[in-house]
């Protein structure tokens, strides 16, 4: 299922600031499809404040398939668990949050 947020009912009001979003990608076990979550995330529009890449104890070359995006996401390191102690909200410092899990992309835009 594809759910797509509804276009802005029009431009943003002048003085007006647009909000920022920390996108938190929780990972386990997901070198294969990380880039292109990574990547879905940064050909939107408006670009993140951070992203947050949130490992769960993955043991699979994780680092090699991130290290293409050094300095443009964080990632955050756990021991294996469940997949909410995964999502790595608390560490997001943006006024919204977004969950894009590994295995699922972005829509352009």
């Amino acid at each position: 299922m594809t759910i797509v947020a509804p276009m802005p009912g029009g431009p943003v009001p002048h003085g007006s600031t647009t909000p920022n979003f920390s996108v938190v990608i929780p990972v386990y076990q997901g070198a294969r499809c990380i880039g292109d979550a990574i990547g879905s995330v940064l050909d939107q529009r408006t670009p993140a404040h951070e992203i947050l890449v949130c490992d769960g104890g993955s043991t699979d070359d994780l680092d090699a398939s991130v290290a293409p995006f050094a300095g443009r996401v964080t990632v955050l390191r756990q021991q294996h668990n469940c997949v909410a102690s995964a999502r790595g909200l608390h560490h997001a410092t943006g006024e919204f949050v977004a969950v894009c899990d590994a295995e699922n992309m972005f829509l352009p835009g």
